[in-house]
């Protein structure tokens, strides 16, 4: 269920995002935050966005969408993709998770 919920603030966060980005930057922030989902979906028992954390988000992620997708992609840049859309779904419906958020601040840190 919380995958749907997702899914659903991805196909909003697209058609938000399609007023300043072009197609191709748009179809890869889909692939990569479609792939997040399903990653988080597949190998962690996740209920809400509070428990979603860093790792999950981080390395394996990272290591899982390389192999599957073979894309030159550096790991901050993959982070802040998909910190854009949580902080999207933060900014535009007030929910989310603050803590996750303030660690992706800088994902070159990480």
């Amino acid at each position: 269920m919380f995958r749907q919920e997702l899914e659903e603030y991805l196909k909003e966060y697209l058609n938000h995002l399609s007023a300043t980005l072009t197609p191709q930057t748009i179809s890869k922030h889909s692939r990569i935050i479609g792939y997040c989902i399903e990653y988080i979906d597949l190998y962690h028992s996740v209920k809400g966005f509070e428990d979603i954390t860093l790792s999950m988000i981080s390395s394996k992620l990272y290591g899982n969408y390389q192999s599957h997708f073979m894309e030159n992609i550096s790991r901050p840049s993959m982070l802040k993709i998909i910190k854009k859309y949580f902080e999207y779904i933060y900014e535009t419906y007030g929910i989310g998770n603050k803590q996750l958020l303030n660690k992706l601040k800088n994902p070159s840190r990480r």
